[in-house]
């Protein structure tokens, strides 16, 4: 479905803003407008993507690889490792809990287009895992439990914000 996301300064030097080129490269449809971004319902395919200037990125570029078809590899990811939890291993083997067709690499991981199923979800107390795993249960065949204490950290409102645009998410 289509979602707007609202009240963002483009002109903040954050380097994660670059994810909204990699979508438009995986096929993703926008409409861009003064401080809000329109996402339209789009077919993704797998891009190769240098995760380097946008790092903090790699858990959710995994989970979109899920959705996209064909493959996406994620590289230059090394510093990933040395996060709250190893980013890499962990995005994997949750992932793979979910079903998701997920290989580790040296420096970041292959993944193939995967029917997700709900499951049981250990964030390793790192809230952009736990914010990427969320997203994935949102495309699962099936509930998900993710703890998601540590997303207080960075995202206070993550719960709210999600249930305001109508995800039964609850909190525990």
């Amino acid at each position: 479905s289509e979602l707007r996301v609202e009240n963002l300064d483009f002109d903040d030097i954050q380097g994660d803003k670059i994810l909204i080129d990699i979508l438009v490269r995986m096929g993703a449809r926008l409409e861009i407008e003064k401080g809000t971004i329109i996402i339209k319902k789009s077919a993704l395919h797998g891009v190769k993507i240098d995760v380097n200037p946008c790092i903090d990125a790699l858990p959710i570029l995994a989970v979109i690889g899920c959705f996209a078809e064909g493959t996406t590899e994620l590289v230059n990811g090394t510093i990933c490792r040395q996060k709250e939890c190893d980013r890499i291993t962990v995005i994997c083997q949750e992932l793979r809990k979910m079903g998701a067709r997920i290989e580790e690499t040296r420096d970041g991981c292959i993944v193939w287009r995967s029917d997700l199923h709900g499951a049981e979800l250990f964030s390793h107390y790192d809230h952009r895992i736990a914010l990427s795993l969320a997203v994935a249960a949102l495309g699962a065949s099936s509930p998900s439990t993710v703890d998601s204490d540590c997303v207080a950290k960075t995202y206070p409102s993550f719960i709210s914000d999600f249930q305001s645009v109508g995800v039964a998410y609850e909190y525990r």
